[in-house]
């Protein structure tokens, strides 16, 4: 646990706990990709999200997602109106965490079932097509499965890098290791990863925290897994729950840059925007 500015983290027991019985937060989420230098897809949404402790001491999480932009402007082409009609089902989902706060089940997904089936009847009898159908069915067969429609959440990009291992994991020598299962533009990968705390664990000025992860070069296999560059920055409130994220990932030849910041909520979402970036 960290106990105040003057004493590092991993002092004493090596691990980082979240402090908070329940908290309430919302966020921005910005993933750039681009290729060749050039910007193809900006994709912003916010995300709010309630914690709340459970008698037998894990969390959970009510995740609600809203605002979706796509290069700055609302859904405007087919696929996009598509993708933006198929994922309401998803814009609430209450996930139980784990002891190290990574997602573990989803609480309410009878609910999702519920939602998406009248979603899905509304959308094959406005459009038809071959595409419109087969993209139609292929988010039928993941929803219907709850350990499919887990598994694809873990691996959601916001849902992935901000639920992360971060709470009651041991750390040794200011860092903590993890095998990341993550999938970056469409492309799973299984990837060494360490993180390590700045300051050696201390509060900053701003009574924050920052850990920095990147790839353990001692157990990447660059010919098994080609990546140029994965690293990123994670900021701690002082309750310990995330502030900002702030991570970039290259490969065959595309760069995706993900940023998510807290909203304060006396700034307007266009400042926080710009401010990310």
């Amino acid at each position: 646990m960290l106990h105040n500015a003057n004493r590092s983290l991993l002092y004493s027991d090596n691990i980082l706990s979240f402090t908070s019985s329940i908290l309430e937060k919302e966020y921005i989420i910005k993933v750039t990709i681009s290729r060749d230098e050039k910007k193809l897809d900006v994709l912003l949404y916010k995300a709010a999200i309630k914690w709340t402790k459970t008698a037998s001491k894990l969390y959970t999480v009510i995740v609600s997602t809203k605002d979706f932009f796509i290069n700055y402007k609302e859904p405007e082409l087919m696929i996009e109106v598509l993708a933006a009609a198929c994922r309401e089902p998803l814009n609430n989902v209450n996930f139980l965490l784990n002891e190290n706060g990574t997602i573990y089940s989803i609480l309410n997904y009878d609910e999702i079932l519920e939602k998406w089936r009248a979603i899905k009847t509304d959308l094959l009898l406005r459009y038809g097509g071959e595409i419109v159908t087969n993209y139609i069915y292929l988010q039928d067969k993941v929803i219907n499965d709850a350990d499919l429609l887990l598994d694809k959440l873990k691996k959601d990009m916001f849902l992935h890098q901000f639920f992360y291992p971060l709470y009651n994991s041991v750390f040794v020598n200011f860092g903590l290791k993890v095998t990341e299962n993550s999938e970056f533009l469409n492309i799973p990968y299984e990837l060494p990863v360490v993180f390590l705390a700045k300051n050696e664990g201390r509060y900053d000025e701003k009574n924050e925290l920052e850990f920095e992860k990147k790839l353990d070069m001692y157990y990447y296999n660059s010919e098994q897994m080609p990546v140029e560059k994965y690293e990123g920055v994670y900021r701690l409130n002082k309750d310990h729950s995330i502030k900002a994220i702030d991570c970039i990932f290259q490969a065959f030849g595309q760069i995706m840059v993900f940023k998510v910041n807290e909203l304060d909520t006396g700034l307007q979402p266009e400042i926080a925007i710009n401010e990310m970036g």
